[in-house]
């Protein structure tokens, strides 16, 4: 996908995409897992 498409990044946008696929780090594509990033934004939002 990164050299036919010129992908960037893969979101993951299911709860369990990350778990299966937390090991792959041979992919060379950058994976955003939307559940961290929305806790993360939860955190700092309550932390402000």
């Amino acid at each position: 996908m990164k050299i036919e498409d010129g992908t960037e990044a893969t979101i993951l946008a299911g709860t369990e995409l990350p778990l299966l696929l937390r090991d792959s780090e041979s992919v060379d594509i950058k994976v955003l897992d939307t559940t961290e990033i929305h806790v993360e934004a939860v955190v700092d939002e309550l932390l402000r």
